[in-house]
């Protein structure tokens, strides 16, 4: 579930040509065209359907919708989140 779930959202950008997410060493390898697309973009679509990542907090309904083997320690990005960041909407780690 996981993982097609993250490799999907990753393959909805037409420059990707290709994602695999490891589910044993977590992961993601990504084949896309650098002039039309970029690393943040990526990231960000992996956090819009509930996985934080280096770049991007996950929306806390999103996550906490997740099934519960897709669910993991959340680490507490307080610190690396904008002081206008709301919980309810992916947020850029800083």
């Amino acid at each position: 579930m996981c993982k097609d779930r993250i490799e999907t959202a990753v393959k909805a950008d037409k420059n990707v040509s290709s994602a695999n997410w490891s589910m044993s060493k977590k992961l993601l390898t990504v084949s896309y065209d650098a002039s039309k697309t970029d690393k943040k973009s990526i990231l960000k679509s992996v956090a819009e359907v509930g996985h934080d990542n280096e770049m991007f907090r996950a929306s806390g309904k999103v996550y906490d919708d997740l099934e519960v083997c897709c669910q993991y320690e959340r680490p507490d990005n307080s610190k690396k989140m904008a002081k206008n960041c709301d919980p309810k909407q992916v947020c850029e780690l800083k």
